[in-house]
């Protein structure tokens, strides 16, 4: 975050409320450097919200453009692992092969190199059949890791960015994975009534967001003036703890 009136970075502090940690940003390093009073303190919690937003509507834009990619990527990827797997299958064929030629030319008369070649052989087969049950078995996982039900879930989620970042379950950590880091920096204007949010990506698209200025605590402890006046009209005909009740 950037302070919109030195342009200098802005600082960041937490408190609690209602259980969770906002943020609270301001500006400490600009005063000191301009000897003058502070710039601007700014609650965090809007403002991230507002940063968000330009995020989610930088990337839906690029859904479709980066939907397939991301599978695309993903079956070659798994078409490759199948095929260097496959490779192997293959070489562990033409040793049986060998090693069975080299049995039938040998002489019978001498038992003993006969007996080794044969052992031989038969470890080549053994070893054949096992490559062949490891490859079968690792296709059948990658089938079931990445079949079309799964492709097809990619490809929804791909489409529905915003459904993935507003969820419950995305942590600020998982989404800024998702968005790949897009935004770069943000810059805060607070001015008398909202707070200009100017977020810059990496690749050098810019957002501004308005935000309405958040009510100081005084004022948001304050009984609607709806509610004030109906209990000064109940009050002309009712008592007071006949007023609390209705």
């Amino acid at each position: 975050m950037l302070c919109g009136v030195c342009g200098k970075r802005m600082g960041v502090r937490y408190y609690q409320s209602e259980g969770r940690r906002v943020p609270w940003y301001y500006c400490a390093l600009g005063p000191v450097r301009r000897a003058a009073e502070k710039c601007q303190a700014i609650p965090g919690a809007s403002v991230d919200e507002g940063v968000e937003q330009a995020r989610v509507e930088v990337m839906s834009p690029w859904r479709w453009r980066s939907r397939w990619p991301c599978t695309t990527r993903s079956n070659q990827r798994f078409d490759q692992a199948d095929r260097l797997r496959k490779e192997q299958v293959e070489r562990a064929g033409t040793k049986p092969k060998r090693a069975r030629r080299r049995y039938l030319r040998v002489d019978p008369d001498n038992r003993l190199v006969a007996d080794a070649l044969e052992a031989d052989w038969n470890d080549k087969l053994r070893a054949l059949t096992a490559a062949q049950d490891d490859y079968e078995r690792r296709r059948s996982h990658d089938a079931a890791v990445l079949g079309p039900e799964q492709r097809e879930r990619i490809a929804a989620l791909a489409t529905d960015f915003p459904a993935i970042w507003s969820a419950t379950g995305t942590s600020t950590g998982t989404g800024s994975a998702c968005s790949g880091s897009s935004s770069r920096t943000s810059t805060l204007v607070k001015g008398q009534e909202a707070i200009a949010v100017h977020v810059r990506f990496r690749g050098g698209g810019t957002r501004s967001v308005s935000l309405p200025r958040p009510l100081p605590a005084w004022k948001s402890w304050l009984t609607p003036a709806e509610t004030v006046a109906q209990v000064d009209t109940l009050l002309a005909q009712h008592t007071e703890a006949d007023v609390a009740t209705i």
